[in-house]
């Protein structure tokens, strides 16, 4: 059985004092490093600014249902009571729509670093790992038709 050598060539560099080799992995890691902070960054600020927006519509359609109701049924709340929730449960919401956004949209960054390391082991491994999630990825989104067209069946609006 062969086991894969992973550490031969820098290895090898470090004991015959190959500097360029020491180097160019260096800056190999930099320019991961800043693409990965740019892309945190991207992706945080986008994640944000999509959650305050859902939100903002939520709150508004909770201001207008409150705004509508009638004297009887305003007199069973608290209006402290009212202000309190909501604020509550919007700030609920916009950290969970925050975490479940930035953790789909660094999927691909993620997907990206992987295949890149798979191949530097190995091509085939990476050409088979390509193709095995291409097939998950498939299944997932057959899957979800079904759920799609579920959603766009349900009216939020009413």
């Amino acid at each position: 059985m062969e086991i894969i050598d992973l550490f031969s060539s820098a290895l090898s560099g470090v004991k015959n004092q190959n500097v360029n080799l020491l180097l160019k992995s260096g800056l190999y890691m930099l320019i991961f490093t800043v693409f990965s902070m740019i892309s945190m960054y991207a992706v945080s600020r986008l994640s944000v600014r999509v959650s305050s927006t859902a939100t903002f519509n939520i709150r508004e359609k909770i201001f207008h249902i409150l705004m509508n109701l009638s004297d009887e049924e305003i007199g069973k709340f608290k209006i402290t009571a009212l202000i309190t929730w909501s604020t509550r449960s919007m700030s609920i919401e916009q950290g969970f729509i925050v975490m479940v956004l930035e953790q789909l949209m660094l999927i691909p960054f993620t997907f990206i670093a992987i295949l890149y390391e798979i191949a530097l082991i190995d091509r085939i491994y990476a050409l088979f790992f390509l193709i095995f999630v291409s097939i998950l990825a498939g299944i997932l989104f057959w899957r979800l038709k079904h759920f799609v067209n579920v959603v766009k069946l349900v009216n939020f609006d009413s």
